[in-house]
């Protein structure tokens, strides 16, 4: 938490999946918060995932989308994304879209599937998809 102290705090959606599209909680929205950015939904930490609609997820505007699909991998996820996200009307608009490069990132579902050792790489990957330079790459 301190690597990341008075950083900008962008806004980050975090998906576990996208047919239907379901929103991360539980103690995803806390990874999110100790790797230095802030909820785009403003979920807190223990809230739970949320079935969401296109609408919320484009009103939700975020700066940064983190796709980590329940019992899928990072290659699985992509595929999901391609299939299901990628043709909606107002996915280019996003502005973690619009962003260059975009801000659109996935992730194994290993590191955040559940609470553990492990969440502290999770914390970590996530620091450094949301402030590249400040973290080693993952």
């Amino acid at each position: 938490a301190d690597a990341v102290a008075g950083v900008e705090c962008p806004r980050v959606l975090g998906l576990e999946s996208v047919n239907p599209l379901v929103t991360s909680g539980q103690w995803l929205p806390d990874m999110r918060l100790r790797a230095g950015a802030e909820d785009a939904f403003g979920d807190t930490p223990g809230a739970q995932p949320r079935r969401r609609g296109w609408d919320e997820i484009v009103a939700s505007q975020p700066d940064i989308i983190v796709v980590s699909c329940c019992g899928r991998s990072a290659k699985e996820a992509v595929e999901e994304v391609a299939l299901h996200l990628v043709s909606k009307s107002g996915f280019d608009s996003l502005p973690a879209m619009r962003a260059r490069p975009p801000r659109l990132f996935f992730v194994g579902h290993a590191y955040y599937s559940r609470p553990g050792p492990r969440v502290i790489d999770g914390v970590e990957q996530l620091a450094a998809l949301i402030h590249p330079g400040r973290f080693p790459a993952w």
